[in-house]
Parts: C-alpha cells; structure tokens; sequence
C-alpha cells in the first residue's frame, strides 16, 4: 500500500515513525530460520529408483488423500502444482 500511495502521489497511509518501528523490530528479530524440506516425489533424489514411498514424499502424501470428491479436487491441485513447479520463493 505505501509503494502504491508513493506511485499514485498520495499522503502515505502509515506515519513514518511507524515504519522506522516495524523496520527494527524485524532487525532486532535474531531467532534461527528453519527451512522445511522440499517435497520430493518419492522421497530424496536418490530414492528415485527404489519402489517403496518415503513418508514426506509427494506420491505418499497423494495415496493418503481419501477417493470422495473433495480428495479428487486435492490430488488433481498437488499433481498440477507439483509437475508445474509451482514452489514458494524463499525470499
């Protein structure tokens, strides 16, 4: 919104102290970020050529989708998702 107001030429909607605020807090924030682990389609890429399912693996998390329609809709999203790339940017 305030890259907009700033665009669009108009009063900035948040007071700039405000800002200042926000800006150090994040700053001040040292807490350790831990990134989950990426969601692979049977497991690790090694595992490629074994036959059996890691837990955290794509086709798992599909086979334990129920058969009702609501199952069909999440299985149809995953698969689209997955086999389009459609990640979340770490940034």
């Amino acid at each position: 919104m305030v890259r907009l107001h700033a665009v669009l030429e108009l009063p900035l909607p948040v007071d700039e102290l405000v800002r200042w605020k926000q800006r150090g807090i994040r700053m001040s924030d040292k807490r350790v970020v831990r990134r989950a682990r990426g969601l692979g389609l049977k497991g690790d890429v090694a595992d490629l050529a074994d036959e059996t399912l890691q837990p955290g693996s794509l086709l798992a998390l599909v086979q334990s989708i129920p058969e009702d329609a609501a199952g069909k809709r999440d299985r149809a999203l995953l698969s689209v998702g997955y086999d389009a790339g459609l990640r979340r940017s770490g940034s």
